[in-house]
């Protein structure tokens, strides 16, 4: 809807609901990870796109919360941010505990299957070891066979 939070009241709930989330968590011994964001679209509405507000995060909640790494989403919010992903990824690889990936026309969150030339995988080599999650929409098996294809061949030339 068109109701909007400040951003401060937005951080004031995550911070809150994660000492919850992160407590319960510990009990079971399990990791809780968040997924970057970012869009071309409603950029205004996202939290979590930028290296600073992770950067923060980690210093309220350094041991427990880890990062599901959506590079489609993070692509995007380093263009509009103008900060290098690949220096994120760097900068918080210790953190990352799972990779999203998805192909996209560059300005639409589309999550279609992975393209031989797609940008989003040449990340993938700083990414090393870490679980991979097919993100796609709307797509049949033989597409998802031809983008693991891809992922193989990608992976295999790192």
């Amino acid at each position: 809807n068109d109701k909007v939070s400040s951003k401060k009241l937005a951080n004031q709930i995550l911070i809150k609901s994660l000492k919850k989330i992160i407590s319960h968590s510990k009990t079971k011994k399990i990791k809780i990870a968040l997924e970057t964001e970012g869009s071309s679209l409603k950029y205004n509405y996202l939290m979590m796109q930028k290296p600073n507000e992770f950067k923060d995060l980690f210093k309220i909640f350094p041991k427990n919360l880890f990062l599901n790494l959506n590079i489609a989403h993070s692509n995007f919010a380093s263009k509009l941010y103008n900060f290098s992903l690949i220096n994120f990824i760097k900068q918080f690889k210790k953190k990352i505990v799972a990779v999203e990936l998805s192909c996209n026309d560059g300005f639409h969150d589309q999550n279609l299957p992975i393209k031989s030339n797609s940008e989003n995988l040449k990340y993938l080599k700083y990414l090393k070891n870490i679980p991979i999650i097919l993100e796609f929409r709307n797509t049949n098996f033989q597409n998802i066979k031809n983008s693991i294809q891809v992922l193989k061949k990608n992976l295999k030339n790192d």
